[in-house]
Formats: C-alpha cells, sequence, structure tokens
C-alpha cells in the first residue's frame, strides 16, 4: 500500500507542479500577445492552447489523487482540519476562475478588452490560490 501512497504523492505533486507552471505561463503570454504582430500572436494562442490543455489535465489529475490520498494516507482526516478547510476552499476558488476564465476566452481572442481583463484576472487569481493551496496543505498535513 505504501508504494501506491507513493505513487499517488507524486502523481499529485506532478499535476501541481503542471497547473502551476501553466497559472505562472499564461498571464505572462497573455501580456505578450497584447502588442505581438499577428503572426506572433498565431504562435501565442497556440502555446497558450497547450498550457490550458496542461492546466486541464493537472487540474483532473490532483482532483482525482488528492481525494484518494486522502482517503487511502489520511482515512478522510486530515490532521489539521481547519488547514483542511482553507485548503479546500481555495480548490473552489481556483475552480470558479477556471470558469470565469473559460467563459471569457472566445471573447479574449476576439480582441474584447472586458474579456481580456477578466481572463488575465482569472489566471492571476489561480496563480495566487494554488500558492495558498500549497501552503495550506503543508500546515493541514504537517500534523503533530
Amino acid at each position: 500500500m505504501s508504494n501506491i501512497i507513493a505513487m499517488l504523492v507524486f502523481v499529485h505533486l506532478m499535476a501541481l507542479v503542471g497547473a502551476g507552471a501553466s497559472a505562472v505561463a499564461l498571464p505572462v503570454l497573455m501580456q505578450l500577445g497584447k502588442n505581438a504582430t499577428p503572426e506572433a500572436k498565431a504562435v501565442i494562442g497556440q502555446v497558450g492552447g497547450q498550457l490550458r490543455n496542461i492546466a486541464r489535465a493537472s487540474l483532473v489529475l490532483l482532483l482525482m489523487s488528492g481525494p484518494l490520498l486522502f482517503w487511502l494516507k489520511w482515512d478522510f482526516s486530515a490532521p489539521s482540519a481547519a488547514w483542511f478547510g482553507v485548503k479546500m476552499a481555495l480548490v473552489l476558488v481556483i475552480i470558479g476562475a477556471i470558469g470565469i476564465g473559460e467563459m471569457n476566452t472566445k471573447r479574449f481572442q476576439q480582441g474584447d478588452a472586458a474579456a481580456t481583463r477578466l481572463v488575465l484576472l482569472s489566471r492571476q487569481v489561480i496563480a495566487l490560490a494554488l500558492i495558498g493551496i500549497v501552503l495550506a496543505a503543508v500546515f493541514a498535513f504537517s500534523g503533530p
């Protein structure tokens, strides 16, 4: 069982890396795309699409591996329930920010300034929430 848990931790951490890297890179790409040539915008759009796919796959892996770890390693009982609650609230923030970003992506791609601000803000919220999730997880699972 310990090997399964170790592999789940590995998958969870790699998914966190994928989600984190995407959350940091997407706003940077968006800023680069603002003044880019049409040819560069096409490339930036392709890279952004690939990063969004990585982020989606990472989120799926996180949402699958997290509950499995919580069950197998901690029997649904975090050493600090309060910090675990903070962590889960931040997961909900990320899901909401992803939804807002996705709802505005098509308008952003068409050059809508308001949608661009919302997509950029959603990506920034995701990046900050990921940092908060890691911090909350450290306190939730480091235990006594």
